[in-house]
């Protein structure tokens, strides 16, 4: 069993510095859209107790309570976060220093190799699998079915889509989309923020920002890749 599926929610309280109680199986989810409808499935499944969502704009259904806005967000310090948007760019500018998250989590039907490594926050979906050596970043969404070969590093903020393929020894920067269906040949890079078109076979290197599509994967334009903050 990978460590990181042992990192499930501890029935406990603890009390900071100033007798405040911390709650640790509690969290609250940021985002109330359907990854959001995903994540918190996954989060039941290991154990957490989501006490609802912030969301500037909620839409459609959701069985979260909607507690505020994500302005709102450093008055909930008790209890830690999981960011359940599925935009990388949103996703990294809510990301800070002072606020504490869930651990990376783990789908119970998906498979990761015990010495493959999935950072705070990210999410590893049902029927995806994780192997030997490869390391994934902070809040990263690797989505359903989605296969990561051995010794493959995934940056921060990323999301690897549904069925994408990382074959052995690839490279994605911080940010970065690989859309559905897509493959990554082995030894290839792909740079920070860059997005690779659903169904696309990347077989050269992709630089920073580079928007690709087809087979073989062939540039058509650029993004912005600086980092937003909050």
């Amino acid at each position: 069993m990978p460590e990181i599926m042992v990192q499930q929610a501890k029935l406990t309280e603890n009390a900071d510095s100033q007798g405040r109680i911390w709650h640790e199986n509690n969290v609250l989810v940021i985002g109330a859209g359907g990854h959001s409808k995903v994540v918190c499935s996954t989060l039941r499944l290991l154990g957490w107790n989501i006490i609802g969502a912030l969301d500037d704009h909620p839409q459609g259904q959701t069985s979260l309570p909607i507690l505020g806005r994500l302005c709102e967000i450093d008055e909930y310090w008790n209890v830690r976060k999981f960011i359940g948007i599925g935009c990388n760019r949103l996703r990294a500018q809510i990301d800070c220093d002072t606020l504490v998250f869930v651990p990376g989590i783990v789908h119970p039907a998906s498979t990761v190799d015990l010495s493959a490594s999935v950072s705070e926050g990210a999410v590893v979906m049902a029927g995806a699998v994780i192997q030997a050596d490869s390391v994934v970043g902070r809040h990263t969404i690797v989505n359903t079915h989605a296969t990561i070969e051995h010794d493959c590093t995934v940056g921060d903020y990323c999301h690897i889509a549904p069925a994408a393929c990382l074959t052995g020894n690839v490279s994605i920067g911080q940010g970065t989309l690989i859309g559905a269906g897509a493959t990554i040949t082995p030894g290839v890079s792909v740079g920070r923020w860059a997005v690779v078109g659903a169904g696309a076979t990347v077989i050269n290197n992709i630089a920073d920002g580079q928007v690709v599509v087809g087979t073989p994967a062939r540039p058509i334009r650029q993004t912005d890749t600086i980092r937003p903050k909050r």
